[in-house]
């Protein structure tokens, strides 16, 4: 099995890869004219998703939490509940800073980082 792996990793690490892409002849109309453009757009998305995400950890944990302490307490449950809500409470602060860190990025240099017009 390994080598099968290690024989599909070189093969797709290879410099032939770019002649194997083809040239579809005509246009695709895009609506995101370059990459800032598709930043500006995922990431009210993506902080929605990681609320998302926070939600169902925290609904999970909760759960978890409450049918651990039963008659038979099961710690390892309980610890396993406790980690899911401590990872979704941590996740959701990194993504929610990261994006008032780069709020504070752009209000201090005045540069839109999120749609530079490069």
């Amino acid at each position: 099995m390994k080598k099968v792996l290690s024989f599909i990793l070189i093969l797709l690490s290879s410099s032939t890869l770019p002649a194997l892409a083809v040239d579809v002849p005509g246009t695709y109309n895009s609506p995101f004219s370059d990459l800032g453009q598709l930043t500006s757009a995922l990431l009210p998305n993506v902080i929605v998703a990681a609320g998302v995400i926070f939600f169902i950890l925290m609904i999970l944990g909760a759960f978890g939490m409450i049918t651990s302490a039963g008659r038979e307490a099961n710690p390892q449950l309980t610890a396993k509940a406790k980690a899911a809500v401590t990872y979704g409470f941590v996740g959701f602060l990194i993504v929610v800073s990261a994006y008032f860190i780069l709020q504070l990025v752009q209000t201090a240099t005045g540069v839109n980082l999120t749609n530079p017009k490069l």
